[in-house]
């Protein structure tokens, strides 16, 4: 029986160590910050933007110089939806959502810069 406690035990540890690893790599990083349940903070100044059907496609120039497309719309933003606007290229502007692997976010929430 303790061997199995121990096991388990090890186990916690070593996934609590990742999880701290991953925090400790975004700290050191101002442009993007991940969350609790895959949401993502990203920063950076507007680019292009693409009236869609539901929304707009905008496209983000982060600080470490990484162009991000961010998907916005009303019912992606769900809550938020009072945060819904035009964007313009120029802007300074964090948004907060759920981020891809190939650099796509789906905008949650709308973080104004001034």
């Amino acid at each position: 029986m303790k061997k199995i406690f121990l096991g388990i035990f090890i186990a916690l540890f070593a996934f609590s160590c990742e999880s701290v690893k991953d925090t400790a790599q975004t700290q050191n990083d101002p442009t993007l910050e991940i969350w609790e349940e895959g949401i993502s903070t990203l920063s950076g100044i507007i680019t292009n933007v693409v009236q869609e059907k539901d929304g707009q496609t905008i496209t983000l120039k982060a600080k470490d110089g990484i162009d991000y497309s961010c998907v916005i719309s009303i019912p992606n933003l769900g809550k938020n939806h009072e945060q819904y606007r035009e964007f313009r290229e120029g802007e300074n502007i964090t948004f907060r959502g759920n981020l891809s692997n190939n650099n796509r976010m789906t905008v949650r929430e709308v973080l104004e810069n001034r």
